[in-house]
């Protein structure tokens, strides 16, 4: 199927569109792709997906955002520097007037990785 310029489809009711194995959905040029409303976009199977825009990307929610994975690397770098959780040991010094304490963190988190 194609859509020509200032043309569009609609899909209402309880209508799908199913992409067989090995075809591809494309979308080029200044387009949007947008799901409003109470829908969902799942991503499921033996899959990767990859986000990647050379300005900006965001992820918001109203409620809880959650990030699930083996590990997460967060500006992910070449070695796993932990993140800090709270209680976790840190050597360093620091506080005194000013409360800052600065260090190495001893006991962070093993999965998520800030490079």
């Amino acid at each position: 199927m194609r859509v020509a310029s200032n043309t569009g489809v609609n899909i209402t009711g309880d209508q799908s569109v199913r992409v067989a194995s090995n075809d591809t959905v494309m979308v080029n040029g200044n387009r949007n792709v947008t799901v409003q409303s109470a829908d969902t976009v799942n991503v499921k199977g033996n899959r990767s997906l990859k986000v990647q825009s050379s300005d900006s990307v965001m992820l918001q929610a109203t409620g809880a955002l959650t990030l699930t994975g083996a590990s997460i690397g967060l500006n992910n770098g070449t070695a796993c520097w932990p993140a800090a959780r709270l209680g976790d040991s840190i050597t360093g010094g620091g506080g005194g007037d000013l409360g800052a304490v600065f260090g190495t963190i001893t006991t962070g988190s093993g999965t998520v990785c800030i490079g």
